[in-house]
Order: C-alpha cells, then structure tokens, then sequence
C-alpha cells in the first residue's frame, strides 16, 4: 500500500494541471472533484460487497483500474480528464474503505488500533514521500510524473497478491 500511497497523485496537483493546462474551464476543477467524491461514495458501498465477496483481489483489481487514471487526468483533453477523476474517485474508495477492512481481518482485536496507526503512519509517510517527487516530476516531465505513477502502482500488484496469499 505504500506504493500506491506514493503513487497517487493528490487532486490539488490535477487540480493545478487541470487549470495550468487548461484542461477545463476553472468553474469546473471543483465540480470535477465533486464528481471523484460522488464515485468515491457510491464505490465505496460496491467495492465493499466486492471485498466480503472476493477478499484482497478487489483491492487488486481496483488497483489495475486506478493505474489508468494518470494518463488520463495528465495527458488527455476534457473527457479523458473527466474518466480519469471518476477513476480517482475509485482508488480513493479503495485506499479509504476496503484496505482498512482489509486489515481489520488481518490484525487480532486486541491489536488493531495499534496496527491501525502504524500502518497509517507509513500510508501517510509515503503519500507524503510520493506527493514531493510527483511535484518535482510535474516540474520536469509530465510524463515522467505518469510514468513514475502509473509504474508504482502496478509495482504494488504482485505485493498484494503476496499478501492475498498471506493473510
């Protein structure tokens, strides 16, 4: 999870794209937003069914979508930028909802506030590790930042299937 933290792209920094290159009307970067909170919302409620369904693959396969959302918000016009919000939306579900039911079935009671704030720390660690060479990236190369994001998040794939297999 900590590549996917250092991989995804806060929306102030899409937000800046979006405006910088005028992507989209300014009025629309906030409703833009508003459309990734509405997904992050409604896939939260889907991908929660899917994780007592399917376990760890859900946050797999979320991850082999989300991985599709750079290209889409940094280098594509108005519809790819509003596909890859909804996106967004999606992996912002995935890291906030289901990754944490993940590791409630994997902690013991008695254990998981603990494992709750470690694995916080080092989410937020590398969230914040990722969101300073994504900056500098997007200073650089624009698509070097998709590439460095896009590849983290795939690098995260087979660490999860591990784990899957784990827990």
């Amino acid at each position: 999870m900590g590549l996917i933290a250092a991989a995804y792209a806060d929306y102030p920094l899409i937000a800046y794209h979006f405006g910088r290159a005028h992507v989209v009307a300014a009025p629309w970067i906030p409703v833009l937003y508003a459309v990734a909170m509405a997904t992050e919302a409604l896939a939260a409620l889907t991908l929660g069914r899917l994780f007592d369904r399917w376990g760890l693959r859900t946050v797999v396969g979320a991850t082999l979508l989300t991985a599709c959302f750079p290209p889409l918000v940094f280098l594509g016009g108005a519809v790819a930028a509003v596909c890859g919000v909804v996106l967004w939306g999606l992996g912002t579900a995935a890291q906030e909802s289901v990754v944490r039911a993940a590791l409630t079935g994997m902690t013991a009671p008695g254990r998981r506030a603990s494992a709750f704030g470690l694995f916080d720390t080092g989410f937020g660690l590398c969230w914040c590790a990722g969101s300073l060479a994504l900056g500098a990236l997007y200073d650089h190369s624009v698509t070097g930042l998709v590439v460095f994001s896009v590849a983290l998040q795939l690098a995260a794939v087979p660490l999860l299937l591990k784990v899957r297999h784990i827990a």
